[in-house]
């Protein structure tokens, strides 16, 4: 789930992908149009193409982190720390160097992968560390 909703946001990002059936009244909190004044609590209409990629983007993200390994031992714990702990020092300090240098709309699209940084750094490293020891183990 987690690599095809990877690519899929991806090309989304590029490709403007917006199925009609996916045109949906959708309940909001707060919407604020490029032209108009707030509304809260309203229904709006919106395509949900979007936001049904990047939830299947974080649970897929979620699961695959968090999944238990058929090893899961006390070292492998520490590892899976070691990088959660790594990934949010990472993601932190992209967000506070886009804080500075990237402002207006181009800020939100920071925002919007932001949201999911975490998981792929912790993904990324924990994967690394987990065939770094296996490949030392075997020689």
């Amino acid at each position: 789930m987690f690599i095809p909703s990877l690519i899929l946001v991806i090309t989304m990002f590029f490709v403007d992908i917006n199925p009609n059936f996916l045109d949906l009244k959708v309940f909001a909190l707060a919407y604020k149009p490029i032209f108009g004044p707030t509304e809260y609590f309203s229904f709006i209409e919106k395509n949900i193409t979007i936001d049904i990629v990047l939830l299947l983007l974080i649970v897929g993200g979620l699961l695959v982190c968090f999944s238990k390994e058929k090893i899961e031992d006390e070292y492998i714990s520490s590892l899976r720390l070691e990088s959660l702990l790594l990934a949010v020092y990472i993601n932190y300090a992209v967000l506070i160097i886009s804080i500075v240098l990237i402002h207006e709309i181009s800020f939100l699209y920071v925002l919007g992968a932001n949201m999911v940084t975490i998981l792929i750094i912790f993904i990324i490293r924990f994967e690394w560390v987990k065939q770094k020891i296996h490949r030392a183990g075997a020689a």
